[in-house]
């Protein structure tokens, strides 16, 4: 198990609805269809607040007693949890926290009133970033039996690494890699965010649901669209080579000619690949595979955080809008 993954009070902080199997390191508490949101936040493990404290510091007595003179540092605050007083971080004074009871709150209304369905939930790196995920409701088939559905991801941090952030994402069922979706035709947005600067108001970063329904359209349109492109074995292996590779070097080094085997080992015999080999959506479910699980090298924290936020994260994307203007 990785040691990223918050084991704070001798449990893993996650809960998921599903098999146990599919979830993305297999730890956690497994949830009812029909739990509530406040056994869900207890379950995610994210029923603690973060607390606030100066920052203070210590100098060494010079007096005969040699007593020490704490002073405090203004500028600054220390973020600790409530229920394990642990810290979490140092931040500026300006900084505003979004508890993790919130993330949770985020989504009362939209799964009570709008039909969608928590999905996981949790925290990382001790409790410094927490998450909610929630099925839209919202799927389809490219192939027989190849199933697409939608997810609204929220996250956020302590730590300052990340802004609290709400985005909209697919999960190809039988090899659970995620993609981001644009959340329009003109615009590569995929991402509605709000500054730890700004107070918490989860209306501002609630993404309309009427956006969900046009995006997701458009998004299925696409995707079937990729399927129907046949590509030959060459194709692909060219396709792979200018992902990759840079243009501003003359030679492609041996790590990205290792990465074009490994996207054409996945694209003949990756999981799915039965049901899109030779075509651009096969294409596509390779990078997604490979930029969704990776190769191993990092935790599984940081691969799930690199894989919806990070560098692997824009590598599905720029093969999606690549193979897009290909299909055009």
């Amino acid at each position: 198990m990785s040691a990223e993954l918050d084991m704070s009070n001798n449990r893993t902080n996650m809960a998921f609805l599903g098999d146990r199997s599919k979830i993305w390191h297999g730890q956690g508490q497994q949830m009812e269809d029909n739990a509530s949101i406040d056994e869900w936040t207890i379950a995610a493990g994210l029923n603690w607040n973060v607390e606030t404290s100066d920052v203070s510091y210590t100098i060494p007595g010079s007096s005969p007693l040699f007593i020490p003179d704490v002073k405090t540092f203004p500028d600054r605050k220390v973020l600790y949890r409530s229920d394990t007083h642990a810290a979490l971080s140092v931040v500026s004074k300006d900084f505003k926290v979004v508890q993790p009871t919130e993330v949770i709150e985020f989504f009362r209304d939209l799964v009570e009133n709008h039909d969608m369905k928590l999905s996981t939930a949790g925290s990382l790196f001790g409790g410094r970033r927490f998450w909610a995920l929630a099925e839209l409701g919202k799927d389809f088939e490219v192939n027989s039996g190849d199933k697409v559905i939608g997810h609204l991801l929220l996250t956020t941090a302590v730590d300052g690494s990340l802004r609290t952030s709400a985005k909209f994402v697919s999960t190809r069922v039988v090899c659970n890699n995620t993609l981001s979706i644009a959340l329009s035709e003109n615009s590569t947005r995929d991402v509605v965010s709000i500054s730890h600067r700004k107070q918490w108001d989860p209306t501002s970063v609630k993404i309309n649901l009427g956006l969900l329904d046009k995006s997701w359209m458009e998004f299925m349109n696409n995707i079937n669209k990729l399927a129907q492109v046949k590509v030959t074995d060459k194709q692909s292996e060219n396709f792979f080579e200018k992902l990759v590779f840079e243009n501003k070097k003359p030679e492609p080094t041996r790590p990205e000619l290792r990465k074009v085997e490994k996207l054409m080992e996945l694209y003949k015999n990756g999981i799915g690949s039965d049901m899109s080999y030779g075509s651009a959506w096969g294409l596509l479910n390779s990078v997604t595979e490979l930029n969704t699980h990776g190769t191993g090298r990092k935790g599984e924290s940081h691969q799930f955080w690199d894989a919806e936020f990070g560098g692997q994260n824009q590598m599905k994307t720029k093969a999606y809008d690549m193979l897009m203007a290909e299909a055009a």
